[in-house]
């Protein structure tokens, strides 16, 4: 038997499990005349359960008291599990045929779904009771901590200005082959999983974008004008890579603002909160990473001399908020700064599309 007819009876035969334990287990609670602690009478459309208290070893012992919803929920679970087994046999298929390039991209959708399925929803369920609106938990700096933020800030501000005032030419380090195809791999990797947590965390705990803060809408306005403007400096290389360039330097003027940010106020809003805050933590620094490293990727990327000069007035704009000890930005003067600090940082990413003015000079000096 072929890899493709094994695959092909696997699928076949978990969805047949799957319906057959949901049939058995509607017949159960129909036979006892209830199902998850409520009788049919009392049951309705609006019924709520707690979800939360479903778990596979208690699922399992249910199905041997012969509890209806018990062999609903085992064949929901069956039925999840049948698409990960399948990708799990092609990973051994893949390895076994030596065809390592589809065994890495099979791996990283097992770990996607693996992340997915065990660990964020549980990020969710333990951070979703202390949603709340952020200036209840956020406490500006002490005069110390502005002090030495300031410093640190201001220092790194000009050190960059600095650097660009040296910078004779653009810097574009170009990943290419297999580097290149597993940091694409990775990144989108990555996006699936900041996309699955937010996702998720919004229909869980039923937040709107409204909810996000008073930057947000600032931070979505900028976002399309920065795709806007990449993507118009990009159309010599085509509609489609245009596109995908105003993507990913949306997404780099997003992480080239959050990288320091989140660092900097991690103190104000009570650090990371233990070992799911870690994960949560690492998982935006793994999208923020691969998503600078990827934009490197792009035939127009290249760090100049002004994007150096407004990734330095970003860090000064930030030096200047420590300043207040890194108030809430719901008062003017912290949202302004916060809006300036985050347009610099999308500007430095933009300014990497543009051609530099010597090379213009260049250009037209071999001309002449």
């Amino acid at each position: 038997m072929g890899m493709e007819e094994s695959i092909s009876l696997v699928l076949r035969s978990g969805v047949s499990l799957s319906v057959l334990l949901v049939l058995i287990g509607i017949i159960l609670a129909i036979s006892q005349g209830q199902a998850g602690g409520f009788s049919f009478f009392q049951a309705s459309l609006h019924t709520q359960y707690n979800s939360s208290s479903i778990s596979v070893p208690g699922t399992i012992a249910g199905t041997f008291s012969l509890e209806g919803t018990s062999f609903i929920f085992l064949g929901f679970i069956v039925l999840i599990a049948t698409p990960i087994l399948r990708v799990l046999m092609s990973i051994f298929y893949f390895v076994i045929q030596k065809n390592y390039l589809y065994t890495v991209i099979t791996a990283l959708v097992f770990a996607n779904l693996m992340i997915a399925i065990l660990i964020i929803p549980q990020l969710i369920i333990n951070t979703s009771q202390q949603v709340q609106t952020c200036t209840s938990c956020w406490s500006a700096f002490n005069p110390v901590g502005s002090l030495v933020s300031f410093v640190i800030l201001f220092a790194i501000g000009i050190a960059i200005i600095l650097l660009a005032m040296r910078m004779d030419q653009s810097v574009a380090p170009k990943p290419k082959g297999a580097l290149a195809i597993l940091l694409m791999l990775l990144w989108v990797l990555s996006m699936l999983l900041v996309i699955n947590y937010f996702r998720q965390s919004f229909t869980f705990s039923g937040l709107l974008a409204g909810d996000m803060g008073p930057i947000f809408p600032i931070t979505s306005l900028i976002a399309l004008y920065s795709f806007a403007a990449i993507a118009y400096l990009s159309l010599r290389d085509g509609y489609a890579m245009a596109v995908f360039s105003g993507i990913v330097g949306a997404l780099a003027g997003i992480m080239v603002f959050e990288i320091p940010f989140m660092i900097i106020t991690l103190p104000l809003s009570g650090g990371l909160g233990g070992l799911q805050g870690e994960i949560l933590f690492g998982i935006v620094m793994f999208a923020a990473i691969t998503t600078l490293s990827v934009l490197f990727t792009l035939p127009k990327a290249s760090l100049t001399r002004r994007s150096a000069y407004a990734l330095g007035a970003m860090f000064l704009t930030l030096s200047v908020w420590a300043i207040g000890g890194f108030a809430y930005p719901s008062a003017p003067i912290p949202f302004l700064l916060n809006c300036f600090a985050k347009a610099m940082g999308f500007l430095a990413v933009i300014l990497m599309f543009q051609k530099p003015a010597n090379a213009h000079r260049k250009k037209n000096a071999r001309r002449i």
